[in-house]
């Protein structure tokens, strides 16, 4: 980088003073903040523009603040139909498009806080406690709708072992399993 700005440098220097009309392409240089300021100083007075690129850019910081997932409770895996043992032998089943930890730790702080759902009431309630790392996957559909589906038909079949309630309305229930 250092040489090639060195190179312009001293072609344009040999054409005069700074020209009117910009000849030469800016040289791109990653920003070192003390340099920066004397670099594009000094290039100025030989008529080179400089553009000064980012060592890291947002999108990079991002996932290096954000990273993978602090303890997963299970492998990663997104477009799921899932299900939750509890303590006292009855389960939740619910459905994801997004990866099943964060799911799981969105469950994890409403049972934990005062959130709200069917999993935070039954235990409240039953007072017993979900067991997240055991955590069932029970399918995987990237349509929306066959994951509804497929929890509506668990959560029917589970009958009274389960504390869900199916995401699909009881009219579209019947609705699907008469065709």
């Amino acid at each position: 980088m250092l040489s090639l700005l060195l190179r312009t440098m001293r072609s344009t220097k040999n054409k005069g003073s700074r020209p009117a009309e910009r000849l030469v392409r800016p040289v791109a240089i990653p920003c070192l903040h003390k340099i920066f300021h004397d670099l594009k100083k000094t290039a100025g007075r030989y008529g080179v523009g400089t553009v000064f690129s980012s060592l890291s850019t947002l999108s990079s910081l991002v996932p290096a603040i954000n990273g993978k997932h602090r303890g997963p409770f299970v492998s990663c895996e997104q477009c799921v139909v899932y299900e939750i043992p509890l303590s006292f032998g009855r389960s939740y089943i619910g459905q994801s498009g997004r990866c099943i930890n964060e799911r799981l730790k969105e469950h994890a702080y409403s049972v934990n806080n005062t959130g709200s759902g069917n999993l935070r009431a039954h235990v409240v309630r039953c007072n017993c406690s979900p067991s997240f790392e055991l955590t069932k996957i029970h399918a995987k559909f990237s349509s929306q709708l066959e994951r509804e589906i497929k929890e509506a038909f668990l959560i029917k079949e589970a009958g009274d072992r389960c504390v869900s309630v199916p995401t699909l309305t009881a009219e579209e229930f019947e609705f699907l399993k008469s065709r």
